[in-house]
């Protein structure tokens, strides 16, 4: 076969115009590429380079004959650099479009300062045909979705390739079980770099049953019965052989769809309705067939159109149409895509927005059941769980199907009608109108208590969107009315190749494929049903929010933090399960609508992702709304730590949805183009996240445009970097370290995010500096903040952060990766040990879901392939250890109630300092100091929660149904005058979330400087699975604030407990050793001192006459304890540590008591006895 490769020399003349200022580099051009790519009969050069200073440029054919300027897109300006730099760029491209013959071209790049000096360089390069021969093999395919009944539906699907194995889309074919062929349909969306391999191919086959072979390096097979594609200057045509489309190309033109010459409906014209009542009827610009040049088994038509009169300006209200016809199908799938350039104001109000299907009229919509459907009358679905029919008919129900068939035989449909409320169909006296926005029947959504959640877009009764808004709706046309359309619609067949065929480099790495390889796809699982569940359970439903999850600082929108989406196919990759392919659609979907910026007055913010706000966008309320500031009001779209496209490129390549490809490609751009230009950072999340975006655009697209902004940000993360930490380590800010002076290092995830981007990098260069870097910054991370008690890494260089577990996933990968490099064993054990911890925290909800789901397969990848036992061993030995009880130094749910071994489990919010402090004590030698001034912030004090129970310290144990008593001791020193009194509280979750808090008295501020003690008894719900406790600011307004707080109890409720709970500690490392008695540290993640054989004494002070619990944390054969004249033996069962209690409480007299412990051999082993007058449940 052969096969067109790309051939480039590269000769630099650079040629200075202009003496250069002092101390000013001229200018010069860097790391050329030129990719000549065949289009028909001639070729476009594509050009590529960057320019260590900003500089304009532009491309010439060296005869002269030809000029480009570069692409203005990269002029743009940065929006996070001092000096924005518009007009300007480090980073540059440009296309010498349909250039004739095959080459030689000398080509000159021409690059211009800021000060007129010039640089150039002269380069050439051939497009020369060569040999490639690929391989012969076969993939075995199932169809997902497949029922008898939908034999030989055309399934289209994204299939990669490895490198070197297919050159020629032509040379595919499918068979069926039976040994029939079957045709392909094959369109090329990547090549690998180098060799120009195929990467993704989109393949498009009849499904001839449940499962296919896919054979390559074949011989390509021909349809029996082709789709028929016909062009003129006037329409085009596709006739499946059961339906025939007419698609117009200009106004006048009759278009529709037809049975036969039978015509079952018009052609949909869309019509949007302005604030004023004006109907603005959409105008067809163009038609085009985009995956031509003659499609057989799959087309798709594209049609450009203009909510706008001829000649207007702006806003246009751009729309545009997809349609898909497979061959043999008597329907048609129809994407609608509306945009919003009114760019003159930040917020636009719209009544309403049409598909109107002119000559097919209306007879019955389907809800729950038939609806009749006279003319005049509508089905509209006003929320997730109520729609009505309005007069001439009747009815209400709650979840319509959202189909409504028609007199003239066609069935249309709208996919997630429901969910992306609000909805309508009506029946107009001649056409069948589809309320993609449905004209609202005034004010009824406003003033609800879900307004900021749900309708705030909706208030008025009409639309408010933001500039560069943009929505798309899926429907179906069937013109024989068949029921099986809403199957078609709903549940497209999808191929899904084996996982270990999708492990082979086009998506990296997947990590390994056992079923239940460290039960992580069984968690995986139950996470997404969770999701799932909690969509329907919270609403996470409607026209803005279908396919993101709410709730991460209580008002806002996820976002879909951290491309949510591209985490689900890849376990969709892994698994092959359907479910995670449909999810990862409909995410996919939101993102590329409603999350990116399609047009803005400021071009330099056209690609801009909005970070997590109020209504994703902002823009509903003023910054004051909740203490959310410019989450609720201006918005914020240019932070580079909350942008991705990951996500929307794998819906590109797996499904074949080209404006996913567009919008990945405009947010890419804005991250490759004019922020790289004096690209600076300020910490490690910014060009980690911008990094892995540019590689995976380069990893889809094989531009080196993106390749280049990769080199820029690296280049620039080593020059700040010290030279011994591999990245730019620096003084930690409010709410990652409330020190004074604060501590120098950085966030872990934001850390890892960024060694996962330099590791993308390496993969693809090979830069052996890169490498070493990571290495660098895995042992700072590890030096700074690993708790190897805890089995997890502190949330910041800071000392007194917690430890979190999260971010173990997106920090694995590079420690893996420098553990393996550096051969480091004390670096893999780490790892080992991070990962176990790590699993049974992954969580269902949608931010965790996200962070986890993106990263885990790399990092799964990198852990397996540690040298040493298997992961899968490692973690059942570990298991009981993490989750054993004996970790937790106290034996009640809190684990640190009095503060009188430190603040561990404990943590103050952003603003406010903890220190522990003998003039904070209500009892004993030390209470807890919070000082400082903060907003927005429901807790100054909160223990640590959201681990899934594998830190000790994290509450866990309460009994559902069971009553129970929170209480602390607190003081008052100084308020803001006119702050609401603090107060504490006992908040309950279940896996995934905060479901309900339980909240005290609040403190008397008339008795300012006294102790008063603050409490409130409750009844544990059900779900409870684990619990935090906090004081309250009971505000979001900033307060400034001196308070102690000492003395926690969380127990069972009775009436006799003791308003000062007595809690005296023998610890195994403060005792009287007997002659023979060793004291030992047990290894971590127990990691506490332990005496065994022999005899121990203490010596303790009681200080009331009472009685008390005695409690061991004892291993082995226990401990015989002598109190008084009370000898008790405490043993664990099984043998393992564990807390232990005796019986039945004793009594002890005031004053001091001596307690000794006799162990009786090696075996018999003691760590803690905790004696107690707090009535605390038997673990």
């Amino acid at each position: 076969m052969r096969y067109l490769m790309l051939w480039i020399l590269m000769l630099p003349l650079a040629v200075a115009a202009a003496a250069p200022e002092e101390n000013a580099p001229a200018p010069e051009i860097h790391d050329l590429y030129i990719i000549p790519e065949l289009r028909g009969e001639t070729v476009d050069l594509k050009v590529r380079w960057t320019t260590p200073t900003p500089t304009r440029g532009r491309v010439a054919l060296a005869d002269g004959n030809r000029v480009v300027e570069e692409d203005p897109s990269c002029l743009r300006g940065s929006t996070n650099a001092r000096d924005r730099g518009e007009g300007w760029a480090n980073n540059h491209r440009a296309t010498i479009a349909d250039v004739p013959g095959r080459g030689p071209w000398r080509i000159r790049i021409t690059a211009v300062d800021r000060q007129e000096r010039v640089a150039e360089r002269v380069a050439t390069a051939t497009l020369e045909q060569r040999a490639q021969k690929g391989q012969e093999g076969k993939v075995a395919l199932r169809i997902l979705g497949y029922a008898p009944e939908r034999e030989g539906e055309v399934a289209a699907t994204g299939i990669p390739f490895p490198r070197g194995v297919l050159f020629d889309a032509s040379q595919l074919r499918a068979r069926a079980a039976d040994g029939r062929l079957v045709p392909v349909q094959a369109e090329v969306w990547s090549r690998w770099p180098g060799d120009g391999s195929i990467k993704w191919v989109l393949a498009a086959l009849p499904a001839p049953g449940p499962e296919v072979t896919l054979e390559y390096g074949v011989p390509a097979v021909a349809p029996k019965a082709p789709l028929r594609v016909t062009e003129t200057p006037d329409a085009i045509t596709l006739d499946t052989g059961a339906a025939r489309l007419v698609v117009p190309r200009r106004e006048g033109v009759a278009g529709g769809f037809f049975r036969g010459q039978e015509r079952r409906a018009g052609f949909p014209v869309s019509v949007l309705v302005d604030a004023e009542s004006h109907r603005l009827q959409g105008r067809i610009l163009r038609a085009v067939v985009e995956n031509g040049p003659a499609p057989a088994l799959r087309a798709v038509v594209r049609v450009d159109g203009e909510h706008a009169a001829q000649g207007q300006a702006r806003p246009r209200y751009p729309f545009t149409l997809r349609i898909h016809a497979c061959a043999g199908a008597s329907g048609f799938r129809v994407f609608h895509t509306f945009e919003n350039d009114h760019i003159a104001q930040e917020m636009t109000p719209f009544q309403a927005l049409e598909l109107r299907f002119p000559g097919a009229v209306a007879t019955t919509v389907v809800g729950e059941r038939a609806h009749p459907l006279p003319a005049g009358a509508r089905l509209f679905q006003q929320e997730d769980n109520r729609y009505v029919l309005t007069a001439p008919a009747s009815g209400e129900g709650k979840h319509a199907a959202g189909w409504v068939n028609t007199a003239q035989g066609a069935r249309i449909g709208v996919r997630h009608f429901r969910e992306q409320y609000p909805k309508s169909i009506e029946a107009a006296p001649d056409a069948t109108v589809i309320g993609l926005l449905p004209a609202l029947p005034g004010p009824i959504y406003d003033g609800r208590p879900e307004e900021p959640k749900l309708f705030a877009y909706l208030r008025g009764g009409r639309y408010t969107f933001r500039q560069g808004f943009a929505k798309t709706h899926e429907l179906y046309i069937d013109v024989a009315g068949d029921a099986r359309a809403q199957t078609r619609l709903d549940e497209p067949l999808v191929l899904a190749a084996p996982p270990e065929w999708y492990a082979r480099g086009a998506l990296r790495a997947l990590g390994p494929l056992e079923t239940e390889w460290a039960g992580y796809n069984a968690i995986t699982a139950r996470n997404l049903e969770m999701l799932l569940e909690r969509r329907e359970a919270e609403r996470e439903l409607g026209l803005m929010h279908f396919g993101d999850w709410f709730g991460e600082r209580t008002w806002n929108w996820g976002n879909l933090e951290y491309d949510l989406h591209h985490g689900l196919f890849l376990q969709f990759a892994r698994t092959g399960d359907r479910r995670f392919f449909d999810q990862a659609v409909i995410s996919a979907r939101h993102q590329m609508d409603v999350d990116t910026i399609h047009h803005h007055r400021e071009p330099a913010r056209v690609g801009q992702q909005w970070i997590h706000s109020v209504m994703h966008t902002a823009g509903y309320y003023p910054k004051e709304f909740q203490g959310m500031g410019r989450y609720a009001a201006e918005g914020w779209s240019d932070n580079r730590g909350h942008v991705w496209a990951g996500g929307l490129f794998d819906a590109a390549l797996f499904t074949g949805d080209r404006r996913a490809w567009e919008v990945a490609t405009r947010i890419a751009d804005w991250a490759a183009g004019p922020q790289i230009t004096n690209f600076d950072f300020g910490n490690a999340r910014e060009p980690g996240w911008m990094l892995i975006l540019v590689m995976s655009a380069y990893n889809a697209t094989g531009d080196p445009f993106y390749l280049n902004a990769a080199k820029r940000m690296i280049e620039r993360v080593r020059e700040k970097s010290h030279p011994d930490e591999g990245f730019y380590a620096h003084p930690l800010p409010r709410g990652h370290c409330e020190c004074d002076p604060p501590h120098r290092g950085e966030a872990g995830f934001m850390m890892g995010v960024l060694m996962t981007g330099m590791k993308m990098y390496y993969e693809v260069t090979g830069d052996e500096r890169v490498a070493d870097d990571i290495v660098k910054a895995a042992r700072f991370l590890v030096k700074t903040m690993w708790e190897p008690e805890k089995l997890g890494f502190r949330y910041t260089s800071c000392p007194k952060t917690n430890v979190t577990y999260s971010s173990a996933t997106i920090e694995l990968e590079g420690i893996a990766f420098a553990a393996r490099r550096a051969n480091d064993p004390a670096l893999a054990e780490i790892c080992q040990q991070a990962l176990a911890a790590a699993l049974p925290t992954l969580s269902g909800a949608g931010k965790g879901m996200g962070f986890y789901l993106r990263s885990a397969p790399q990092m799964l990848d990198a852990v397996a392939a540690l040298p040493g036992p298997s992961f899968d061993d490692y973690r059942r030995r570990m298991e009981a250890l993490v989750r054993s009880p004996a970790r937790r130094p106290y034996p009640g749910p809190l684990g640190n109630p009095d503060y009188e071994e430190g603040h561990d489990g404990w943590g103050a919010r952003t603003g406010f300092s903890l220190a522990i402090a003998p003039e904070a004590a209500h009892s004993g030698r030390a209470g807890a100091r919070v000082t400082g001034k903060g907003r927005g912030q429901n807790e100054y004090l909160v223990t640590i929660y959201d681990t899934g129970g594998t830190n000790p310290m994290e509450i866990t144990g309460l009994e559902p149904g069971k009553t129970y008593r929170v209480s602390a001791w607190v003081k008052v020193d100084r308020i803001t005058p006119g702050a609401p009194a603090p107060s504490i509280r006992c908040s309950i979750r279940d896996r995934e979330r905060t479901r309900e808090s339980f909240v005290s008295n609040a403190y008397d501020l008339n008795r300012l400087g006294t102790w008063q003690r603050l409490e409130r008894v409750f009844q544990a719900p059900d779900h409870t699975f684990s619990a935090y406790v906090a004081v309250n600011t009971n505000t979001r307004e900033e307060v400034e604030i001196d308070l102690s707080v000492d003395d926690w109890s969380l127990a069972p409720a009775g009436p006799d407990a003791a308003a000062t709970p007595a809690r005296l500690v023998a610890d195994a490392a403060t005792a009287t050793l007997g002659e023979g008695t060793t004291r030992e540290r047990i290894a971590p993640p127990l990691g506490f001192a332990a005496v065994s054989g022999g005899e121990a004494r203490w010596t303790l002070q009681v200080p009331r006459e009472g009685e008390y619990y005695l409690w061991a944390r004892v291993a082995g054969a226990g401990a015989e304890l002598r109190i008084g004249n009370t000898t008790v033996s405490l043993k664990p069962a099984g043998g393992e540590w564990n807390w232990v209690r005796w019986e039945r409480p004793l009594r002890l007299p005031a004053g001091e008591c001596v307690i000794t412990a006799r162990l009786a051999g090696k075996d018999a082993r003691l760590s803690r006895i905790v004696v107690t007058d707090e009535a605390l449940a038997a673990r």
